[in-house]
């Protein structure tokens, strides 16, 4: 149910240890896989401000936001630019926000048209549904995604737990749309809220791979259990980062804010998330089937400086620290 990296980095990455091996690989090998076949977001709004080709490597991947109150025309462009640009767009699909699956299919029609194959599907950020559809298996029930040939689909996985939602539902929803992917035979990987320490990941990834692998009759080190893309914030300044962790408002988001409130000087300065990727990168080392595949970058610090910085920890560019914990790029 997930597949391999694809090949826009082949060539940078060819010499790297497999996922989910055991080898006497560097840790400087391990942490340029983590970061490897990231992908990135970006509002329509902000690709109006980009020439995605001086910006990205060919065939990133782009996720393409549909915001509460956004025009939906205005992601559906964003998508068709990208691709011509010789990019991989992920167009968001949010459920609260269509009245009905009519409006569902003439936005996939449309978007398939524009060079789309690859949809996340959300249950959406509006407070209150725009008609009949509140949650996203409304959609991956519906057979539209299969009927306009989506080759993969990604939904959304909450390791620090959701503000409006309870864990327990939480957990069913996410081992529910995995048992529906399976019966569908559908490529489906879990794209995650942003993250900042590993412990909590790591605990949270160990977790809901017994959880898959039990649910859908598997051995926990199978392929076939879906992948996760976990959203990491890219480096910015702790004063964007803090008012993003506020919006998310739950687990780890909140102790961010609390540890760097107090601090004026600390807020101007720009954190990267260095000790949360060697951290991840330790664990895909330790860990045979391990579910963390890859890295979703919200760019708080700016799509182009995001970019930026990933691609040079995938070159190599960046020094350890003592211990191995964290880096700076070289």
């Amino acid at each position: 149910m997930w597949s391999q990296p694809g090949s826009r980095l082949v060539g940078r990455i060819s010499s790297l240890p497999s996922r989910g091996v055991r080898s006497v690989s560097s840790t400087t090998d391990w942490v340029r896989r983590c970061v490897s076949d990231y992908s990135i977001e970006v509002t329509p709004n902000q690709a109006k401000k980009l020439a995605f080709a001086e910006v990205l490597l060919p065939r990133t991947v782009v996720n393409v936001t549909n915001l509460v109150g956004s025009n939906i025309e205005d992601t559906i462009a964003t998508c068709r630019s990208l691709a011509d640009a010789k990019m991989i767009p992920v167009a968001h699909v949010p459920a609260r926000s269509f009245e009905t699956l009519v409006g569902v299919e003439d936005y996939l029609a449309k978007l398939k048209d524009v060079g789309v194959q690859e949809c996340l599907v959300l249950g959406g950020g509006a407070p209150q549904p725009a008609g009949e559809l509140h949650c996203a298996m409304q959609i991956l029930e519906s057979g539209l995604l299969q009927k306009y040939g989506f080759a993969r689909i990604g939904v959304a996985a909450h390791p620090e737990g959701h503000p409006d939602v309870g864990e327990e539902v939480m957990t069913e929803t996410l081992l529910c749309k995995a048992e529906w992917a399976k019966a569908n035979g559908v490529d489906m990987y879990y794209e995650t809220q942003f993250c900042f320490t590993p412990g909590p990941i790591i605990e949270w990834e160990s977790r809901t791979r017994a959880l898959l692998a039990k649910r859908l009759q598997m051995d926990e080190d199978s392929p076939g259990l879906p992948a996760v893309h976990l959203g990491v914030a890219g480096p910015a300044k702790i004063a964007n980062l803090i008012k993003f962790s506020l919006m998310a408002g739950v687990g780890n988001s909140i102790r961010f804010v609390t540890k760097y409130t107090g601090n004026v000087l600390k807020l101007a300065t720009t954190q990267a998330p260095d000790e949360l990727i060697t951290g991840l990168a330790a664990h895909q080392r330790e860990t045979p089937g391990c579910l963390l595949r890859t890295l979703h970058f919200y760019p708080f610090g700016g799509v182009a400086a995001t970019a930026r910085w990933a691609n040079s920890v995938v070159d190599g560019n960046f020094q350890l620290g003592v211990d191995e914990s964290s880096f700076k790029l070289s």
